[in-house]
């Protein structure tokens, strides 16, 4: 026995296959029906079989589920969504079925696989988008849940003002992280720069954003956002530091510094290490350039960024394993844009 079978869609388990023809009054013939593949029911394409006991009451049984499941794939059409989920073999076959004109189907064929590849930018795009925020929120997560144990933590000599400080940094952290997830990752952007609906514009990535606010108001995020305290607004930042300096010391206890710009330790230090060579690597490749562009103009600015530059390379080799590790060499100057 023998079946000749062209597979047009995703595979079919015979089971499934069999309680369709059941279902739909098939059984009973005195077919046997050998199925390795097939096609999804809800896609309603065609199944063919040929070359069993009798090659001509096949063939017409044949011609009546084909022309049954034709019927069944004109009265039950697949929206515009579902065929997105097909392939461009299943799509092409699917297009055959349902559009008889070659122009139009080569037309619409065009435009969906043209959708296709917006919705695999875009969510290759929003991925991209979510990792650069969630390693922003990573660290503010990190150094709020120390926040929070340093809360709790009973002192010996408890104090109000102990209290109170580390009362206000933490709102201030849980502010700016509330702020981050429905604010900040959720705005949508024109070319414009003007806020519009997600259909209409794209995400900002958290140097992409601080850019933006910086057009109204150039110091509001500094450093290009590298580090979650930088979206802290400086008045918040000098408001925490101060009550944690009224807190009363005693011999030997170590005071709390806010707004540190440390990071999460990493789970793999190699991988630390290695974003910590990139870094130098192109921060060496920037000092030549300053050199270059000194050489040929020397001016005080051009000197200038040589010197910071020249530092920035310093401070990298001091940087401890737990040490916030910047983009670019700016990140190396908090204060800095």
């Amino acid at each position: 026995m023998r079946a000749i079978f062209r597979k047009l869609d995703s595979p079919l388990l015979y089971a499934k296959a069999l309680l369709f023809l059941k279902k739909d009054g098939y059984h009973g013939q005195s077919t046997r029906f050998c199925l390795a593949h097939g096609v999804d029911i809800s896609y309603h394409l065609s199944i063919h079989f040929g070359y069993l006991f009798n090659l001509g009451q096949q063939m017409k049984n044949i011609a009546l589920i084909s022309t049954h499941l034709d019927l069944k794939l004109m009265r039950n059409p697949l929206s515009e969504a579902q065929q997105l989920k097909l392939t461009p073999k299943q799509l092409q076959n699917y297009l055959v079925k349902t559009i008889s004109d070659p122009s139009v189907r080569v037309e619409r064929m065009e435009l969906l696989l043209k959708k296709k590849s917006e919705m695999k930018s875009s969510k290759l795009r929003n991925k991209q988008f979510d990792a650069l925020w969630k390693a922003l929120l990573r660290d503010l997560k990190y150094e709020l849940a120390n926040a929070i144990v340093g809360r709790k933590y009973k002192s010996t000599n408890p104090t109000p003002e102990r209290d109170e400080a580390f009362d206000r940094y933490i709102e201030v952290m849980q502010r700016l992280e509330h702020k981050i997830k429905t604010n900040y990752m959720t705005t949508y952007v024109n070319d414009n720069g003007d806020i519009v609906e997600p259909e209409l514009g794209h995400r900002m990535t958290p140097s992409q954003f601080s850019a933006w606010v910086q057009r109204k108001n150039p110091r509001a995020i500094p450093n290009n956002g590298a580090h979650w305290t930088d979206w802290v607004p400086r008045a918040q930042r000098q408001e925490v530091s101060d009550l944690f300096g009224l807190i009363p010391t005693s011999p030997r206890m170590k005071r709390k510094l806010p707004f540190q710009r440390t990071s999460r330790p990493p789970q793999e230090s190699k991988a630390k290490s290695a974003q910590l060579e990139r870094l130098k690597l192109r921060t060496e490749n920037e000092l030549i350039n300053a050199q270059q562009a000194y050489e040929i103009e020397p001016t005080d600015k051009h000197l200038q960024t040589v010197r910071k530059i020249k530092q920035a390379l310093r401070w990298m080799d001091e940087l401890k394993p737990n040490d916030f590790v910047p983009p670019t060499w700016h990140g190396m100057y908090p204060e800095t844009k």
